[in-house]
């Protein structure tokens, strides 16, 4: 099946901008996507997304996902993927 990521913003240290289709196998979830992305962002967002120390906005088709469960969220053909580091103020 073939997925969208598109992650933007400061995570894992990095100003990251990946905008990219991923191929995977048939009910993979998030963590899966992440580790499959980790060769073009250079690190496994999903270890430090289960880990609580990042904090980003994921959006699965336009729809807020909480993490840590968000990562085990199964996946399917054509879903889009958006990955945004939160933004507070008051």
């Amino acid at each position: 099946m073939e997925v969208k990521l598109t992650i933007h913003g400061p995570l894992a240290g990095q100003i990251l901008r990946l905008n990219t289709s991923v191929q995977l196998q048939d009910q993979s979830t998030l963590a899966q996507l992440l580790k499959a992305v980790r060769p073009q962002i250079g690190t496994d967002l999903s270890e430090l997304l289960r880990n609580g120390s990042e904090h980003p906005v994921i959006l699965l088709c336009g729809e807020y996902l909480e993490l840590p469960t968000a990562l085990d969220h199964p996946l399917k053909e054509g879903d889009e993927i958006v990955i945004l580091q939160g933004i507070g103020g008051g």
